[in-house]
Parts: structure tokens; sequence; C-alpha cells
């Protein structure tokens, strides 16, 4: 029953958000549990989601009921932002049509959650994707399957948060600076972090790259691995705290501006 009143829910928020005919279909699919990919409509965007997934869920956030919108509203001027941890691609567009003179690059480790983030930015020429994990270091790591959806995946073995993960197989890995390198970027205004406790490593290295920061925006998963927030605190260090709602934790970098400012 609880499921039903989920996926009606879900139904009269996607009508809300001028999904149409497209609700409709998605409905039916969660109703009777089948995955497809289907294109629907939110707020005049084209996307697509995976029925039976949390796909639906996270793009209303993203587009219709604005996650994003605090992120936004620091970003600023921006001109890069990396988005580790992209899912369906639904973030990145966020942000794309908020700072739309920004170069935003995207990461997701998951083939079907990044062969379905390609399809929904294909459009958006200053979204560039990349089929990797943002860690501390490049090289090789096994993704895991926590239980918790397709949103979840996670290169923690051991999570807290449940007893029992299955192996998805072998991801790509690549560290912040050698991101950098590889897209010629000398330095990152925003970098946003949603990696379900992969967060604790790339916080964990943030003496190659903290200089070259201007603001981080994290969702921290103390729940998946102990260390997230102590490790958010080390990395950010005398910087500024920014007031944030929800789960997200914010921090601008006092010396960020500066640099700017002298450079010009």
């Amino acid at each position: 029953m609880m499921q039903i009143f989920h996926i009606l829910r879900q139904f009269r928020d996607h009508r809300a958000a001028g999904g149409g005919a497209s609700a409709l279909r998605l409905v039916m699919y969660q109703i009777i549990g089948r995955k497809r990919l289907i294109a629907i409509r939110i707020n005049g965007l084209d996307v697509r989601v995976r029925s039976g997934t949390p796909d639906i869920n996270v793009a209303l956030d993203c587009l219709h009921f604005g996650e994003f919108s605090e992120m936004t509203r620091l970003a600023g001027s921006a001109e890069v932002i990396v988005d580790a941890g992209g899912y369906i691609g639904t973030s990145a567009i966020a942000l794309a049509q908020a700072c739309p003179g920004a170069r935003i690059i995207v990461l997701e480790p998951s083939a079907e959650n990044y062969a379905v983030l390609c399809q929904n930015v294909a459009d958006w020429p200053t979204i560039t994707a990349v089929n990797a994990a943002l860690s501390d270091r490049d090289g090789r790591a096994v993704l895991y399957d926590r239980g918790s959806g397709e949103w979840g995946f996670t290169m923690v073995a051991g999570a807290r948060d449940t007893d029992h993960v299955d192996a998805l197989g072998e991801i790509d890995m690549i560290s912040i600076p050698t991101l950098m390198e590889r897209f010629s970027v000398p330095q990152i205004d925003v970098l946003k972090l949603d990696i379900e406790g992969g967060e604790k490593a790339v916080l964990e290295s943030a003496d190659q790259w903290r200089d070259q920061v201007g603001l981080i925006v994290a969702e921290l998963h103390d729940r998946i691995v102990a260390g997230c927030s102590e490790a958010f605190r080390h990395a950010t260090k005398g910087w500024d705290m920014i007031p944030f709602s929800g789960e997200k934790q914010a921090c601008r970098n006092p010396e960020y501006k500066t640099r700017e400012v002298e450079e010009r």
C-alpha cells in the first residue's frame, strides 16, 4: 500500500511539473514493476528516466523542486563546476541552466547510470561527462550495490549502513589533479560531492588540490563510512562555513577570490 501511495505521489508531482502523457506511462510501468527507459518532460526539459528506479525522484528534485537552487546561488559566475556523483545527469542540467557560462564536468562511475546520463546531457554543450569515480588517486576500483537503488552505488566495500553488498564490477577512478590536467582547467570554482562515502578519500587528499578550489558543496555519508565529516572539516580548515539546508555542507575558500582579483 505504501509503495502504491509513493508511486501516485510521484505521478502527482510529475504532472505538476508538466509531465503530461509521460507521467501516466511512467506510473504504469512503476505499478507493474517493469524497468524501462522512458522519455519524459519536466518543466519543458526532455529527460530520460528508468521506471523501477529512483530516477524520477532525482529528476524532480533537481529540475522541479530546486534541490540545487542554493548551490547555484553560491556558484554565482562560476566558470568551472565539477559534479562528482552525477547519476543520470539532472543535477548537471540544473547547474547548466543556472550557470550558462560555466563548464560543467560531471562524473558517474556506474556504466548503466552513465549511459542514461549521456543521453540526458547530449544537448547541453557546456556539460562534459566522465565515466569514472572521483577519488584520491587514479586507478581501478570495485563498485558495490548497497541495495538502496541505482543512486546508492559506492566504492566502500564495508558500508556501515548494510549487512550485504554486491560487487557490480570494476570502474575507473580519477583524482582531482588528474581531472584538472586532463581537461586543462587550472581551477575549480565549485566542487560538488555526492559520492556515497567516496568523499572521505577525496577530502583526505585535499592537500593536493584545496588551493585550486573555490567552493565545496558536499553531502557527507558517515552512515556509510566513518570519518566523512571529520575529513570535510580538515579539508576546509580555515575556510568560511556557509549555512546550507538539507543534508549538504558548504564551505568557501577565502583565499580563492583574492587570487582571481590579483589575476585580472
